[in-house]
């Protein structure tokens, strides 16, 4: 952690130094106080699923918004044609966001694989 000195005053690092020395005083004397914050146990772990449901709903609010912008477009014209949003809806849109995002972490999954 960095602490900025101003004027040489270094007061404000003085009482985090106090700050550790009194954390590692403590952990020597009550183990049970150390919090690991790497343990995965603390951690909170979502899940596959939910992660994709997340992102099936991102990408269709967005292709909805699209949409939306292309229909404000065509409509107010005054000899504007019947809106057909079959010609205007992009169809790959969410199946593109959702196959990128499994073949990235497929590919995360890979690296590692080899990496080790």
């Amino acid at each position: 952690m960095y602490l900025q000195v101003v004027d040489f005053n270094f007061k404000v690092k003085a009482m985090y130094v106090g700050l550790m020395i009194r954390r590692i005083i403590q952990a020597e004397f009550d183990p049970t106080s150390v919090d690991d914050r790497d343990y995965y146990g603390n951690k909170r772990l979502e899940l596959a699923g939910s992660l994709l449901s997340l992102l099936f709903e991102d990408l269709f609010k967005r292709m909805n918004f699209e949409l939306k912008q292309i229909a404000d477009k065509n409509i107010p014209k005054i000899k504007a044609a019947q809106f057909d949003i079959g010609k205007h809806i992009r169809s790959d849109h969410i199946t593109l966001g959702l196959e990128n995002a499994i073949a990235t972490v497929r590919n995360v999954l890979i690296i590692n694989f080899f990496l080790k």
